[in-house]
């Protein structure tokens, strides 16, 4: 078990914010996954993200590495907070915590917006009672994210990236206070951030240094943060690919489907640039665990290295686990193998 500040995580293994989570249905499913401890549902914008043919996913042939040039969700944050309500009208798996949390991805295109979307969960929270009558602040946790590597400025409104890309943490910090402002109106919101890949060690202590300047001496806002999101300007080619199933479905393809050789010449030549995620990155994963990790420990401010590392990428299997742990996670998501076996996967992974 771990606690982000007021939510907890029993088991400390969650899905990552990730197109598989994207619908109702899907939620549901990882709530009601007695070996997830939390469900993150995909990144939201106020006025959802308008999705075309671009917008896709492919696997890598053995299944652990994935490239998507996905945005965020065509459904609005306002979607997600009703679907947050249906979910927590559930009652959890015996196996887990009695209060599972659910974790509402969201980003913004400027810190005004992400403020409003802020806002508008703060309204959520104050309005929705548990069935023990306890706030929703026990089981909802807010995760901002600043890494999506395949927003382009001009894609549609609200979408342009909110501040982290290619290493920009200067822009990160406005964002920050963002967050900072929200917590310090909206008392002990459980509040994360999740990060792009960071490829220098100056960055991640800047980054650090960040955190320190909007905790003022005080309470950190950020309860943890997410190492990593997806890898952009990444390329795929055909033959490197195992396409989705012909349906389009999330979530249902196993992991002894094996693609015939039809199938796989009638790939694309080339998927991407987009995001690289899977076991492709797991390394880069670990290292900015490792990374935020020391730098979070060897920080002056007491709040700042009480914030957990929350690891993402390549997690496809118990020992992938083991060594997001080992590199000092606190809890660790899965994307790319939920997308391939389902929930079922985290059975396996928890083992």
């Amino acid at each position: 078990m771990v606690k982000l500040r007021t939510i907890e995580l029993d088991p400390p293994l969650l899905n990552a914010a990730c197109v598989w989570a994207s619908d109702l249905a899907q939620l549901t499913a990882l709530y009601d996954c007695p070996h997830t401890g939390g469900v993150t549902t995909r990144t939201a914008t106020l006025g959802g993200f308008v999705e075309d043919g671009t917008h896709g996913v492919v696997f890598h042939r053995e299944h652990r590495t994935t490239l998507n040039t996905y945005g965020y969700s065509p459904h609005p944050l306002r979607a997600y907070l009703a679907w947050t309500r249906v979910l927590l009208a559930r009652p959890p798996p015996p196996s887990c915590a009695p209060r599972k949390p659910v974790v509402v991805s969201v980003a913004a295109s400027a810190p005004d917006e992400l403020g409003e979307a802020l806002g508008v969960i703060g309204e959520f929270l104050r309005a929705e009672l548990g069935s023990a009558g306890e706030r929703n602040v026990e089981r909802v946790g807010v995760e901002v994210n600043v890494g999506c590597p395949n927003i382009r400025e001009g894609d549609a409104a609200d979408s342009h990236p909110g501040g982290a890309l290619g290493g920009e943490v200067g822009a990160l910090e406005a964002f920050l206070r963002v967050v900072a402002d929200f917590f310090r109106s909206d008392g002990e919101v459980a509040l994360g951030v999740k990060l792009p890949p960071y490829t220098r060690a100056d960055d991640v202590r800047a980054v650090v240094r960040a955190l320190e300047r909007v905790a003022g001496g005080g309470v950190c806002p950020v309860a943890w943060l997410v190492c990593t999101n997806t890898v952009g300007n990444a390329v795929l080619f055909g033959e490197e690919t195992c396409p989705p199933r012909a349906d389009g479905s999330s979530a249902t393809n196993t992991n002894t489907f094996s693609p015939s050789p039809d199938e796989t010449a009638a790939a694309p030549p080339r998927s991407g640039p987009g995001g690289l995620g899977g076991a492709a990155i797991h390394a880069l994963a670990l290292g900015n665990v490792v990374a935020f990790r020391a730098a979070l420990d060897a920080s002056s401010v007491q709040s700042v290295r009480d914030v957990v590392v929350v690891g993402a990428g390549g997690v496809d299997g118990p020992e992938a686990r083991r060594r997001m742990v080992s590199a000092g996670a606190g809890a660790v998501e899965c994307a790319s193998v939920l997308g391939w076996e389902g929930v079922g996967a985290f059975a396996r992974i928890g083992g």
